[in-house]
């Protein structure tokens, strides 16, 4: 499959909040559905509204139950990276480390 296969087709791709506007992000195609959740944008997918880069660990059952395949392109398989930032002034302490933990092992756990 090429690029230009994937612009024929929906892209359900994530969007973010810029300027009091949901904005998506980075659209291959300008046919595209834009959610804020990972979760809605793979239950899309697997309701056949369109393809989308998902992260493994959110789509490990449903590829081994079929419910979603990989696309065969040079872009299905690659890696990106997650980032999470906190203010020098937030108070989060325990509680963000415990998060930023509990995040990290998650996307570790399927390989």
């Amino acid at each position: 499959m090429t690029q230009d296969d994937l612009i024929d087709y929906t892209e359900v791709t994530l969007a973010f909040m810029h300027n009091d506007r949901l904005e998506a992000e980075s659209p291959e195609t300008a046919n595209y559905l834009a959610s804020t959740q990972y979760e809605l944008i793979r239950d899309a997918v697997i309701d056949g509204a369109g393809w989308a880069d998902l992260p493994l660990p959110l789509i490990a059952d449903a590829l081994s139950q079929g419910s979603l395949a990989v696309i065969h392109h040079r872009s299905a398989k690659w890696w990106k990276v997650f980032s999470a930032f906190e203010s020098e002034q937030a108070q989060g302490g325990a509680v963000v480390g415990w998060l930023a933990a509990e995040l990290e092992q998650y996307l570790g756990s399927v390989e």
